[in-house]
C-alpha cells in the first residue's frame, strides 16, 4: 500500500518541478488620441491611450521640442503580470514639421510602465535620427527587454519622446492613411496582459515539496512493522 503512494508522490514532485511555463503570445496595442484615466506618469506631456486589437483613427499628437507622450495600454493589470524576457516591436508614423530637423532632431521610444500610484519604470528604450523632414517616415525599434512584472492595478506602456532641441515640432500618426496603424506588439513570451493565462498559475515548487515531504515523513515513521518469524 505504502509503496505505491510513495511513487506516484515522487511523480507529483517530478512534474512540478520541470512543468514549462505557459505564455498566452504576442498581443498589439494601437495608438490614439484619447486620453488616460489612472494611473498615469505626470512626467509625461499626453497621457494616451492604446487599444488592444482596434486600431486607432486618422489621429495627430503634436510635440514639441523636449516633450514626451505616453501610450498605456487600455486595461489596468488585474494582478501581478510578469513579462520573460523578449523582444518587443514599436512601429509608428511621425512628421518632423521643420526642414532643418535631418539629423538633428531625436526621437526616443522606451518600453515602460507605471504602477497604481503612477511611479514608473522605464524597462527598454531605442532611438531614431529623422532623416526626412517634412514628410511622413517610419519610426521602427525592436527592443529586447529584461523580464518585468507591471504590478496589480498598474499600466504597460510605451513613451515617445521628442528630442530636437531648439528646432521644430513633431507629428504623432496614429493611423495615416495607405500606412500601417502605429502600435506596439508584445513578445510571443507574453502571459497574457492583463491578466495571466486562463490555466490555474502552477505553484512554487518548494510551496508543494515542503507538505509533502512532510507527509512522507510521517509515513516513515508510523509505517506498520513487520512481526519477525519466530
Amino acid at each position: 500500500m505504502y509503496r505505491p503512494l510513495m511513487i506516484l508522490v515522487a511523480i507529483m514532485l517530478i512534474f512540478y518541478a520541470v512543468v514549462p511555463v505557459v505564455s498566452a503570445g504576442s498581443q498589439t496595442w494601437y495608438f490614439t488620441t484619447e486620453n488616460a484615466s489612472a494611473p498615469i506618469y505626470s512626467g509625461a506631456d499626453y497621457n494616451k491611450i492604446m487599444k488592444k486589437g482596434v486600431e486607432g483613427g486618422n489621429t495627430v499628437i503634436t510635440l514639441e521640442p523636449e516633450q514626451r507622450v505616453w501610450f498605456f495600454a487600455d486595461e489596468l493589470a488585474a494582478c501581478n503580470v510578469t513579462f520573460p524576457a523578449g523582444k518587443w516591436n514599436v512601429a509608428y508614423w511621425v512628421k518632423a514639421l521643420n526642414e532643418s530637423e535631418a539629423g538633428n532632431g531625436r526621437v526616443y521610444t522606451r518600453v515602460c510602465y507605471v504602477n497604481a500610484s503612477g511611479e514608473y519604470e522605464r524597462i527598454k528604450g531605442g532611438s531614431e535620427s529623422i532623416t526626412n523632414p517634412q514628410n511622413i517616415e517610419e519610426i521602427k525599434e525592436e527592443l529586447d527587454a529584461k523580464s518585468f512584472t507591471v504590478p496589480e492595478g498598474g499600466r504597460l506602456a510605451v513613451e515617445v519622446y521628442w528630442g530636437s532641441k531648439p528646432l521644430g515640432n513633431l507629428e504623432i500618426h496614429c493611423n495615416p492613411p495607405d500606412k500601417h496603424a502605429s502600435n506596439m506588439t508584445s513578445p510571443s513570451s507574453d502571459p497574457g496582459y492583463p491578466t495571466s493565462p486562463t490555466i490555474e498559475p502552477i505553484p512554487e515548487f518548494t510551496t508543494i515539496a515542503i507538505p509533502i515531504a512532510i507527509v512522507l515523513g510521517l509515513m516513515f515513521l508510523f509505517r506498520p512493522r513487520r512481526k519477525r518469524k519466530s
